[in-house]
């Protein structure tokens, strides 16, 4: 199989890749797009490393080596004291966890320990200190699978394919510490098996919202509790709230709010709008603008400042359309949801005015001649 090519200044178009938040960073992994032909989608290549700086707003390229696969799409990823962990994806029919040392730019393969799941793609993962906990996906069935845990998607019955796949509501816990997963018993009413869903973390509760199962893609919330294992059940939503959808994004903006965006709704029409979850009023309120167009199966990271939002890549218009090209893209959006610290617009100033205020930058104290002039040096 052929793989997409990079240029050396911005990223590929593409979806279905990750995006991880390292260190001030913004990692880019994996994924698939237009080939070079024009024809048909292919993998990007998983040597490909891109890196944004989220504070200088700058992409860097590096060529990583050390994974034997051709790519991968839908998988999930963690960072943990400046790694990078992967897991799960497709094509892929492998349970090895993938570490990424961003110092060294380096992968290892660990062989991990315990109940390991079987393979999976389009799950949602969430990070609660050095544990990854593991929802749901589109996967093979599971040996301990039961008719309410797993369902079978028909159409993923082809003829030369080594497994038929389906939707499950399994969770499943891996320690970075120990290299063990485990199954935890949980409590509560389990969310119905669902893939293409997304996830957000504040404190120790995780949030899930919508995803596909079967021919419905889902508008209910859940939430977890990340210590006990304690399912809430679906939330009771007060007034108006987002039409279901799958291949959208959530994301932490604040201590008790959640930004959706974007998605594929059961119609398969692409979404552009935008709304706000309110965790402690249990209420959604949609915002006044929407993204410049819509998108699908992107990724979105919290920027550097409380309610800022970076969204990469993903797809514009209907993906299972077997009659028109999909259309993905490259572009990078910074949302806000507050107002941006002072700090960071005085920069953002000195950034695109340099010449003008560089006699200003050599009377600044210390500490700040210092990051601005990291952010006005040379790239």
């Amino acid at each position: 199989m052929q793989s997409l090519k990079d240029d050396d200044s911005f990223p590929v178009a593409r979806t279905g890749h990750i995006a991880c938040a390292v260190n001030g960073n913004m990692l880019i992994w994996g994924g698939f797009g237009q080939a070079d032909n024009g024809f048909g989608e292919k993998y990007v290549p998983c040597e490909s490393l891109w890196v944004y700086n989220l504070e200088l707003q700058e992409w860097t390229r590096h060529e990583v080596p050390g994974l034997n696969m051709i790519g991968r799409s839908g998988s999930g990823c963690f960072s943990h004291r400046g790694k990078m962990y992967v897991w799960g994806g497709f094509p892929n029919h492998t349970k090895e966890v993938y570490c990424l040392d961003t110092a060294g730019i380096s992968w290892q393969t660990i062989e991990s320990e315990g109940e390991v799941p079987e393979y999976r793609d389009k799950f949602v993962s969430w990070q609660y200190h050095e544990r990854l906990i593991v929802f749901g996906g589109f996967g093979p069935q599971p040996v301990d699978a039961t008719k309410d845990s797993w369902v079978l998607d028909p159409s993923s019955i082809v003829e030369g394919l080594p497994q038929s796949r389906g939707w499950n509501n399994d969770l499943f816990e891996y320690n970075i510490e120990t290299n063990r997963w485990r199954k935890p018993k949980t409590k509560g009413p389990v969310p119905c098996p669902r893939a293409s869903h997304a996830g957000a973390i504040i404190g120790q509760r995780g949030f899930i919202f919508g995803g596909r199962f079967k021919e419905k893609r889902r508008s209910d919330m859940h939430c977890i509790d990340l210590i006990t294992f304690t399912w809430s059940g679906r939330l009771t939503i007060q007034g108006p709230m987002p039409e279901g959808r799958s291949w959208h994004s959530l994301t932490t903006v604040g201590p008790h709010h959640l930004l959706l965006c974007g998605g594929f709704n059961t119609t398969c029409k692409p979404l552009d709008d935008m709304w706000l979850f309110d965790t402690k009023q249990l209420l959604w309120r949609r915002l006044e603008w929407d993204l410049p167009t819509p998108r699908l199966w992107h990724t979105a990271v919290a920027g550097l400042h409380l309610g800022e939002v970076v969204i990469f890549g993903g797809c514009t218009n209907n993906i299972l359309d077997r009659h028109e090209d999909t259309v993905y893209t490259n572009s990078l959006l910074h949302i806000s949801v507050t107002a941006k610290p002072l700090l960071r617009i005085c920069y953002e100033m000195i950034w695109q005015h340099v010449d003008r205020f560089r006699q200003e930058i050599e009377n600044l104290p210390p500490c700040l001649k210092r990051r601005a002039l990291k952010m006005t040096s040379p790239r």
